[in-house]
């Protein structure tokens, strides 16, 4: 009985104060509302965020040369980096489970036919898939084999795929980089944007020699000597 006069007494009042009982109401309804709004664009916002840091390697580290004690970005004038440097890095560092020299160059024009475009080169070791957990979905990856012979191979992404080859099977076929033709050798599945939002699908990956980490590649413009290195899960935070 006392519940029931509580709520008649709830209603007696919201009806005599209608238009105060509506604004209650509505605050409550478009605080909700925003709040929902916020979290679910947080939640979007972090998915996202983490979606790249996850294409480009949760952990993986790029090393470049060129940098200094204020952290500047890398600077692509200075290639200093050596595979002796690669080499300490992996010994040194016990938490380090991989390394994988390689040298980037971007926006490097490519053509096959009458169609061109431009692409981001990285001429790397043949342990490129494994340290970039990038692994062909369409024919091979370059391997000893082609390193030993210096094989004018390459692995190309889906960016490259789509504006050279239109829907066309790449797998043989031969694209020019810069000043070289390369015979496409495999495919690499779409990968999306960077952390720094760079698109990863344009990438051409082709083996590294030992005078190619020294002097970088042949055909000329700017070159960053990096190293990626994958840290071993050793079970506490970093």
């Amino acid at each position: 009985m006392r519940t029931g006069r509580i709520i008649r007494q709830s209603v007696t009042a919201l009806g005599r104060n209608r238009m105060r009982s509506f604004l209650v109401m509505l605050g409550v309804i478009v605080g909700i509302a925003s709040m929902t709004v916020v979290v679910s664009m947080a939640k979007a916002a972090n998915r996202k965020v983490m979606q790249r840091v996850n294409n480009f390697g949760p952990t993986a580290i790029m090393l470049f040369a060129g940098g200094g004690k204020n952290m500047p970005g890398p600077d692509p004038t200075v290639a200093t980096l050596t595979f002796d440097d690669a080499k300490a890095v992996e010994s040194q560092i016990r938490e380090v489970a991989m390394i994988c020299p390689q040298v980037m160059r971007p926006r490097i024009p490519a053509s096959y036919r009458d169609l061109s475009s431009e692409v981001t080169i990285q001429a790397a070791s043949t342990n490129w898939q494994e340290a970039w957990n990038w692994y062909v979905s369409d024919g091979e990856f370059y391997d000893e084999q082609d390193y030993a012979a210096t094989a004018r191979v390459a692995v190309i992404g889906q960016t490259v795929v789509r504006e050279l080859f239109q829907g066309a099977n790449p797998i043989g076929e031969t694209i020019r980089l810069a000043n070289a033709n390369f015979k496409v050798k495999g495919v690499l599945p779409p990968r999306g944007t960077s952390p720094s939002g760079t698109d990863m699908d344009d990438r051409d990956a082709s083996h590294v020699q030992r005078h190619d980490a020294h002097n970088g590649p042949r055909a000329g413009g700017r070159r960053q000597r990096c190293a990626t290195s994958h840290a071993r899960d050793t079970g506490a935070d970093a």
